[in-house]
């Protein structure tokens, strides 16, 4: 493969989202940001499940899900099985791109990674996630975790560029916070939340332009995580004002998000002055953020402020000029960064090339796994990492951030519990993300355990209905149902389920009953609205339809499956061109979902465009290929608009095949998406 980049500078930033970037650049408020995105490509870039940090961020650096690469929440049983410490980079399972460029003779800077303590030894540098933690109060000792640090020769210039949050005064704070003078600051701990947020993205930033300056490099991945901390924070106070805000905090803290995005602006302004312009630049999120009606009004479960979608923007040599790109995902990031240096991605990865990231088609060269290939460049002066002696009080800092966020719960008294706790957690993420893949039978293997362990956990229950669903057992989904009905459960919740449970049974009316009724509880909720509107849609009540995906769409403008749906509802109307251009946006902004491209399918056919038809039907067979309907479209085409007769007869024949299979029922189960839309 041809190496296209020289260097590539990867940006992370955790939980950005275009919602919150848009009014900003409009603004004039992130011109960095903006000049990039017109020298480059932009879009949406769709998360993985479950949307929690350290998962996500290795996905990135590996191109794997979590089955893969072992990498399952925030915390991990501690090895002597007694306790409980945060994720490890040696738990991880396989290598991160900057293992594969050590191996090719690439140097890697790797600033603040999730999951990157202790460091490892690679050509470059590795600054540890745990590197930017402050520990103590200011002017007491404060030393540096062991394992931060690889080089090691790095160790005192690095442990200098720390950034203390008592160092930041009122000259840093007040363009977050205009009124911050009249905070009495004894009772209102907001502005202590703040510095130590920024005092933490600042040290990362000192770490990244200090490498970036003195160390040779073709890569430097720095990661920054102040978004998504501030945002858990502050987002409620983010205009317009909440109803469970206060007067007195909306005006305090209105500006601190807004202050958030552009403090990165100027950041990435830096970053990039010292990258150069021949440098390809990559900027992320693993994950959206909600600013707007789709905000929680309650902040007891963080990852219920995440929105499916981040942002990607890349530029650089090779790579178009101010064009969008569609349908990347996480997964697709370490291939697409390999492909840029020539180097070819495993067979193993669950990522791709993202589509329309180069100029001229690359090659999609792979090799069988880069876990076979031979690390033979170990650097001479390398600490091994399983040498790095544990750091309790480290551990314990990380911990209770990790607390105060409320990604994870406080450890049990008892470190046995507190590791078992955190065991069946992980096992639990592992399962979501195993259903995220579609591997439904593999998720309930694991969820069966833990219900059988825990059977009044109700996030164990309702995953593993949610498996009995896709496999069509709906009589398992029933014997589980009972448990849901109790007062842990939201009532949007239970008629969800409840709808859901009555659309696969066959009961149309009996669900639209259930989805009118929790929409009416949950009004802002998109997916509910996709529910109604696939209730009319088998009851086909067009207009019902259209308006209830329409409402969905109206709440949340990146909802692909309302676009899916709207598409299927413009189609019984005749209503060709719109029905094209809503299946096309739904494709766009996920392009996994065979049903999407059979409705854009079918709404180019009757626009006579046949060989657009054609390329839509055939993605749908290569996700779907037991869907008789698509073989009929496609027979029906050859035979009529192109009069091919040889192809029409393949699909006869395939008809012919699938019918006698009886697979019917299975393609209609991996289409059919109700459940999850929600």
């Amino acid at each position: 493969m041809e190496r296209v980049a020289e260097k590539v500078l990867l940006i992370g930033w955790d939980a950005a989202d275009w919602k919150m970037i848009r009014p900003l650049m409009d603004a004039g408020w992130m011109p960095t940001l903006q000049h990039l995105m017109q020298r480059g490509v932009w879009g949406n870039i769709a998360t993985l499940q479950p949307m929690l940090s350290p998962m996500l961020w290795t996905s990135v650096a590996t191109g794997k899900r979590a089955d893969k690469h072992g990498i399952c929440g925030f915390t991990e049983p501690d090895p002597s099985g007694a306790g409980v410490r945060p994720v490890n980079s040696t738990s991880r399972r396989c290598k991160a791109f900057w293992n594969v460029l050590s191996q090719k003779g690439l140097r890697t800077n790797v600033i603040g990674w999730y999951a990157s303590h202790p460091a490892e030894p690679i050509d470059g540098a590795i600054v540890s996630n745990a590197y930017s933690s402050a520990v103590g109060p200011f002017g007491s000792p404060w030393p540096m975790r062991a394992g931060s640090i690889h080089p090691s020769r790095l160790e005192d210039a690095m442990a200098e560029m720390r950034v203390h949050p008592a160092e930041l005064g009122q000259e840093h704070l007040q363009p977050f916070v205009p009124d911050m003078p009249s905070i009495d600051q004894a009772r209102d701990k907001r502005l202590a939340t703040l510095a130590k947020f920024l005092a933490r993205s600042a040290t990362n930033h000192a770490a990244a332009t200090w490498l970036m300056e003195q160390e040779p490099w073709d890569v430097t991945a720095v990661f920054y995580e102040l978004t998504d901390h501030l945002g858990h924070v502050f987002m409620p106070y983010h205009p317009p004002k909440m109803d469970c805000v206060t007067q007195h905090d909306f005006d305090l803290y209105q500006h601190v998000m807004a202050g958030c995005y552009k403090y990165h602006d100027m950041m990435l302004h830096r970053l990039l002055e010292l990258a150069g312009e021949d440098a390809t630049v990559i900027i992320l999120s693993d994950h959206g953020f909600h600013c707007d009606a789709q905000r929680p009004s309650t902040t007891s479960n963080p990852t219920a402020w995440h929105r499916r979608y981040g942002i990607l923007c890349m530029a650089g040599p090779g790579i178009p000029r101010g064009q969008r790109v569609y349908g990347a995902n996480l997964l697709d990031i370490c291939p697409t960064l390999l492909a840029m240096l020539g180097l070819p991605a495993g067979m193993d990865m669950d990522g791709k090339m993202i589509p329309g990231a180069f100029d001229e088609p690359a090659r999609h060269d792979r090799i069988t796994s880069w876990e076979l290939v031979a690390d033979e460049r170990a650097p001479a002066d390398a600490t091994p990492v399983a040498a790095v002696d544990t750091d309790e009080a480290g551990d314990a800092e990380a911990i209770a951030h990790l607390i105060d966020l409320g990604y994870i719960e406080a450890p049990d008294e008892s470190d046995v519990a507190s590791a078992e706790n955190t065991a069946a957690v992980s096992r639990f993420n592992l399962a979501i993300s195993l259903q995220d893949a579609g591997r439904h039978a593999d998720s309930a293997t694991i969820l069966r355990e833990l219900v059988e362990k825990w059977p009044r956990q109700l996030k164990f229950r309702l995953a593993l209905v949610r498996c009995f669903y896709h496999a069509g057992d709906i009589e398992a989904c029933r014997e589980l149902y009972p448990a849901l009905s109790d007062e842990d459960a939201e009532d949007s919740t239970v008629q969800l389920i409840q709808g859901a449970l009555a659309m696969k049974e066959g009961r149309p009316e009996a669900a639209l009953e259930h989805f009118t009724r929790g929409a009416s509880a949950a009004d802002q909720m998109p997916g509910l609205h996709v529910m109604l509107g696939r209730a009319h849609t088998r009851l086909e009540q067009w207009a019902q339809a259209e308006s209830a995906y329409r409402r969905a769409i109206d709440l949340d403008g990146d909802e692909a499956s309302a676009y899916d749906g709207l598409s299927h509802a413009l189609l019984a109307q005749s209503r060709w061109a719109e029905a094209a251009d809503a299946a096309l946006t739904s494709v766009e902004l996920l392009r996994a979902v065979p049903s999407a491209h059979f409705h854009l399918g079918a709404a180019l056919t009757k626009m006579n465009r046949p060989r657009e038809a054609i390329t839509a039907f055939e993605t749908c067979l290569s996700m779907a290929p037991q869907s008789i309907r698509c073989h009929s479209w496609l027979e029906r085409i050859h035979r009529e608009a192109l009069e091919d007769e040889r192809r029409a007869q393949h699909h006869r024949d395939e008809i012919d095949r699938l019918k006698d299979a009886h697979r019917l029922r299975q393609m209609e189960s991996r289409i059919d998406t109700d459940f999850d839309a929600a």
